[in-house]
């Protein structure tokens, strides 16, 4: 049996990525509205570029998306996916998330579509974003919480118990603490200052398809979301997967909307459903 490395950037892995990060751009903005003055916006994370290309739709003429990243293949893809147009509203950039050039105050809208990365510890990038978006400023988030990990936990443990001994898949099945759960944004949100804060969970249909090596969401996206960066442990757990699970296998995907606004009163925190 051959077992691939974990699957590269091809354009169909690119297109099922994108398919996810539509999902969570869709959320981001279900009932967001621009304002009809020009805005200065500020993405945190800007993965395949699809928030940064969908706003740029939305905000009045003459505004201005600042695209974050420090992984230089996505900035490059987003660079090339630009035209004429959008190069004159959208500005990717590398940059350290937690070193921020910019003046206090200096953004609208700040925002983190975190389908591709995770900005942990969550509370130094909020003191970050809050510190450069301006007094009663704009703070919209959406990640995958932890029990997104703890869902691939409990269903690659049910499929591999049928197949394997525990002691050889137990230590591959441990939550790599990528993820926060709710209690813990909420506290972060807090600890940052952020007022008027909305939390409202949703779960996000997403079907995995066999090889998982080859499924490009699972390998480039949900994996190392899960276990961190670890090659050799991504291959070990990639190589049992691949030999025992043959069937499509379907996940009811746990994230987090946040929404808030850079005041100096003191937070209010609503939960939604």
């Amino acid at each position: 049996m051959s077992v691939h490395a974990p699957a590269q950037d091809t354009c169909h892995d690119l297109e099922v990525a994108r398919r996810y990060e539509h999902q969570l751009v869709d959320l981001m903005l279900a009932d967001w509205q621009p304002p009809s003055q020009p805005l200065l916006v500020l993405d945190l994370a800007c993965g395949t570029g699809h928030a940064a290309r969908t706003l740029a739709a939305k905000v009045p003429a003459g505004s201005r998306i600042v695209a974050l990243a420090e992984d230089r293949r996505r900035l490059n893809a987003l660079h090339r996916s630009l035209d004429g147009e959008l190069r004159r509203t959208i500005f990717p950039r590398r940059q350290n998330r937690l070193r921020l050039p910019f003046a206090g105050g200096a953004f609208d809208l700040v925002y983190a579509v975190l389908g591709f990365e995770q900005l942990s510890p969550a509370q130094a990038y909020l003191t970050q974003a809050l510190r450069v978006l301006r007094p009663d400023g704009r703070i919209l988030i959406v990640t995958p919480l932890r029990e997104a990990a703890l869902e691939l936990i409990h269903v690659f443990s049910e499929l591999l118990a049928r197949h394997v001994p525990q002691e050889r898949w137990r230590p591959l099945l441990t939550d790599g603490g990528r993820l926060e759960d709710l209690a813990a944004w909420t506290s972060a949100l807090e600890r940052a200052r952020v007022s008027e804060v909305e939390l409202q969970r949703h779960t996000v249909p997403l079907t995995l398809f066999a090889p998982l090596s080859r499924d490009g969401l699972f390998a480039n996206v949900l994996l190392p979301m899960w276990l961190g960066s670890d090659p050799g442990r991504q291959l070990e757990l990639l190589t049992l997967l691949d030999r025992y699970v043959t069937e499509p296998v379907t996940l009811q995907h746990q994230v987090v909307r946040l929404v808030g606004r850079a005041t100096r009163t003191a937070p209010e925190i609503t939960l939604g459903r």
